[in-house]
């Protein structure tokens, strides 16, 4: 919950920032950012049938590294 919050206020907040303002929200984003990135393999881990949740959790991984692959690209 926290992790989300912190997600929706730095996107309310990003268009009234300053040049000065820029930082803190770098770190809000990233806070935000390296919570989800723990949160949700636990979760999944929690949630799915122990026989899956490996599975489920190495896709959640390779999602997140593809995605970043083809963004760069």
């Amino acid at each position: 919950m926290m992790s989300g919050l912190l997600f929706a206020v730095s996107a309310i907040a990003q268009p009234f920032r300053t040049r000065w303002r820029n930082l803190r929200g770098a770190a809000d984003r990233g806070f935000a950012v390296g919570a989800a990135s723990v949160l949700a393999p636990l979760y999944i881990a929690e949630v799915a049938q122990p026989r899956t949740a490996g599975m489920l959790v190495a896709l959640n991984q390779m999602t997140i590294v593809s995605g970043i692959l083809f963004r760069t690209w």
